[in-house]
């Protein structure tokens, strides 16, 4: 529990760049910048907004990252089209400031990595694309060990894991394997269990409903996305149904974490588009998409703003588009122009969110007067400022929050 005294002589260490705290203790973005071989930290802002904190060399041409589940570390992979064979993994430390550290620890992936997963566990996921194997990887204090790879079909690309970490599914964006189902075991072995073809078409994104109990899959050639309903005890899928959400070339997916909407990436449009997730996990698409001004890549969101890449090849750095997600029906609000990473070609993201504190609707760290100050001050807005309960309207239940929980934060 972080009081607000905790908070005083909390906020002046995180200012050095040591690694003795662990993960970041604001809310960060981490970026892969492809063109300038660099990785970036950014700080999300309570009002949605980003601001730069570093950028760090990863080696040739970063292409996705993932942060383990403590936050303490990020693992980027790089993927060179010039290069024919393996390829760098490497391992940076995230301090308590969101600055980053290393990389401490590197190792060779197989050929073409177009993406880096993690389990719930804690194990790194990497497929190839060339080599057609998924390899995992643990992560060490200093260090990053091979736990072995197995075939993953033809074109292997994103993974993901179940819950409870003991399934991984991986998109494959060449049929027949489209849906590639492992088992993974508590040391971190893969096992190949079932694949899925989708006829006339090909997997690309992936995500999961924050109860475990959907899997939704695009695909860009007919624009859909799909909904597989997940046996959580075997790891078995079986086929829901589809949506189109519109736009052209539906990618990569992000799911909120309350499970109400879900927002996907269309690359040849470059637009983002609202998808209103029903109670049963089905999908429905709505009428809400915004603009990327060139080349819309990567969306993630922490279920009140969302961040999308825009990896334009025109020259210059565009950076990442921020969005205040309205709850009442999903659709968004551009928050300013584009912010910068310092790097050119951003891609792939990663998000750590630690945990908020009930009351603190000004993000300080602190349930207190000025709280209850905010919510009277916005009564019947739509926050961020005064929405105690983060449920997108300032009123009465946000003084009872703010009241239940004066004092102390339960931060983390």
């Amino acid at each position: 529990m972080i009081g607000r005294t905790a908070r005083m002589v909390w906020l002046p260490l995180t200012f050095c760049a040591s690694a003795a705290f662990g993960q970041a203790f604001d809310k960060t973005l981490f970026v892969t910048n492809n063109d300038s071989s660099t990785v970036s930290s950014m700080r999300v802002n309570y009002d949605g907004t980003l601001s730069l904190i570093g950028t760090y060399p990863t080696g040739d041409k970063p292409q996705d990252c993932a942060l383990t589940p403590d936050g303490r570390f990020l693992v980027v992979v790089n993927s060179n089209p010039s290069v024919i064979g393996p390829e760098q993994l490497g391992v940076f430390k995230v301090n308590a400031n969101g600055t980053l550290q290393g990389p401490v620890a590197t190792t060779l992936v197989g050929d073409a990595p177009l993406a880096v997963g993690m389990s719930r566990s804690g194990f790194v996921l990497t497929p190839s694309t060339s080599d057609r194997t998924i390899e995992s990887l643990l992560v060490g204090e200093n260090s990053i060990s091979s736990l072995g790879h197995v075939p993953a079909g033809v074109f292997p690309l994103r993974p993901i894991s179940s819950l409870d970490s003991k399934f991984v599914y991986c998109a494959g964006s060449i049929s027949p394997d489209d849906i590639v189902t492992f088992s993974l075991s508590p040391s971190g072995t893969l096992t190949h269990m079932n694949t899925i073809d989708i006829p006339l078409t090909a997997a690309f994104g992936i995500a999961l409903h924050p109860n475990g109990s959907k899997l939704y899959v695009s695909t860009g050639q007919t624009n859909t996305i799909r909904w597989y309903n997940v046996n959580q005890t075997t790891g078995a899928l079986t086929y829901g149904g589809s949506i189109n959400p519109g736009g052209n070339s539906v990618t990569e997916l992000a799911v909120t974490p309350d499970g109400k909407w879900l927002y996907s990436v269309q690359v040849l449009s470059d637009t983002i588009h609202t998808v209103r997730i029903n109670a049963d996990g089905s999908l429905s698409p709505t009428i809400f998409s915004n603009y990327i001004t060139s080349d819309a890549r990567d969306v993630v969101t922490d279920g009140r703003y969302v961040y999308a890449t825009d990896e334009t090849l025109l020259g210059g750095s565009v950076g990442v588009y921020m969005f205040q997600i309205i709850p009442q029906n999903g659709s968004l609000i551009q928050l300013g122009a584009p912010a910068s990473t310092g790097g050119f070609k951003p891609q792939f993201m990663a998000m750590w969110a630690p945990p908020v504190c009930q009351g603190d609707s000004d993000g300080n760290g602190a349930v207190e007067f000025r709280d209850i100050t905010l919510v009277l001050t916005n009564w019947g807005g739509s926050g961020p400022l005064g929405d105690a309960n983060f449920d997108g309207f300032v009123g009465f239940d946000d003084v009872t929050t703010t009241l239940a929980n004066f004092g102390e934060c339960v931060y983390r």
